[in-house]
């Protein structure tokens, strides 16, 4: 069968424009629709990492602050006692590091005492971060107090100075102890004091282990000139040579801000003769809240019951609306980390306060402004959260209440 010449002609000349359009607008609405599916994924993909990350950020900063607390109270445990008491005790004293002489406190000054506590807590105002100190020492001969029967302002005696080593930091209490003093041993020199039962804690230059671990002269860092006059020592504690007063804080100053917070660890005191570089340290970034409470063994069975649980007054001791407080009670720490996701949302994604334990969390705008125009682009219901909350026990002043 023959082709018709047309038929032939028509066949050789290719697509028609409509044909060719037709073609083209298919093509678009694949494309459109490839470029849609796309975009959806992307946000998805950005919403799930980005609350994976604040999940992440919750967790790493609640292990970190676990493993801190969990250490607390070690070297002093006994001040915990029932019999002895001393928790509480305000510590008093001076660090010289790098040549510049700090008061032994927390920061900013004016925050507080440091107390011969595991733990402390600064609440935060209105809602805002608090913050919370964990004191230990890492002596490895002595747990437990000794006994001060004599001292000078520059030297103390006890009963049995067994443990005591050269460089180890101590703090001195008074009998009701209403004054502690924080030191550092200089001397046992059996020979040079005189007697087997008392260390020296002046300011002359010691031998002992420099930072990077090799044997040379080490100056005092916690000795004054002063001394410590005004105080009659009753219970000695030995804290070792490297004990730690750490300050964890929500920080949103340089290199953080508003934008962009992160939890730190503030090093109250130097290690090795030196304050750490930075003296802060951040430890997990996206962090925007931080809650605390007391466990408060108010009834003194040894548990902490659901109302056993007290926010921080201005003191930083438990808040028992006044109440006088044993600090020997306090035996557990309960907290909650808010971590908030990078990835703005065009949309409300958070309609409620996240909560933990102890209530809701009170939010604010990105920008640390006032939660007053949900619809603002700054607002925090734009963005995602993770919480991450427990209590942790204070094993050391546990085992110190019963001895």
């Amino acid at each position: 069968m023959s082709i018709s010449p047309l038929l032939q002609k028509r066949r050789m000349g290719g697509f028609s424009l409509i044909e060719l359009m037709i073609a083209i607008l298919i093509g678009l609405i694949t494309s459109l629709a490839v470029v849609q599916v796309y975009s959806i994924w992307i946000r998805q993909s950005r919403t799930v990492s980005s609350t994976t990350d604040s999940q992440s950020t919750a967790a790493l900063a609640a292990y970190a602050l676990e493993e801190d607390i969990k250490q607390a109270g070690q070297g002093f445990g006994t001040a915990n006692s029932t019999t002895t008491g001393g928790a509480g005790c305000p510590i008093t004293g001076a660090a010289t590091a790098g040549g510049t002489t700090t008061a032994v406190g927390l920061d900013p000054a004016g925050a507080g005492n440091l107390r011969l506590s595991a733990v402390q807590i600064i609440n935060g105002a209105n809602g805002a971060p608090d913050q919370i100190v964990s004191l230990y020492g890492n002596s490895m001969n002595r747990i437990a107090p000794e006994m001060a029967i004599g001292s000078t302002f520059n030297s103390t005696r006890v009963r049995n100075r067994a443990g005591f080593n050269v460089g180890d930091v101590v703090i001195l209490a008074s009998s009701d102890f209403s004054d502690c003093r924080i030191v550092e041993v200089t001397s046992t020199d059996t020979i040079l004091l005189a007697s087997d039962k008392v260390f020296a804690h002046d300011t002359t230059n010691y031998q002992g282990n420099l930072p990077d671990g090799t044997p040379g002269t080490r100056t005092p860092v916690f000795n004054q000139a002063a001394g410590t006059t005004g105080i009659t020592p009753f219970w000695v504690f030995d804290l070792g040579p490297e004990p730690q007063a750490n300050q964890w804080r929500v920080s949103t100053t340089a290199p953080n801000s508003l934008q962009n917070p992160a939890l730190q660890r503030f090093s109250i005191f130097p290690i090795d003769g030196v304050y750490p570089n930075p003296q802060a340290r951040e430890v997990a970034e996206g962090v925007v809240n931080l809650q605390l409470q007391y466990g408060y063994d108010s009834d003194g069975n040894g548990l902490i019951s659901a109302n056993e649980w007290f926010d921080a007054d201005a003191t930083n001791a438990p808040d028992l609306g006044g109440a006088a407080v044993d600090w020997t009670k306090v035996l557990a720490i309960r907290y909650a980390i808010l971590a908030r996701s990078r990835n703005y949302e065009a949309s409300t994604v958070t309609t409620t306060n996240p909560s933990w334990a102890g209530g809701n969390f009170t939010m604010t705008d990105v920008g640390g402004t006032a939660d007053t125009n949900p619809s603002s682009v700054s607002n925090w219901r734009r963005y995602r959260y993770a919480v991450v909350e427990g209590v942790v026990a204070i094993r050391n002043a546990l085992w110190g209440r019963n001895q």
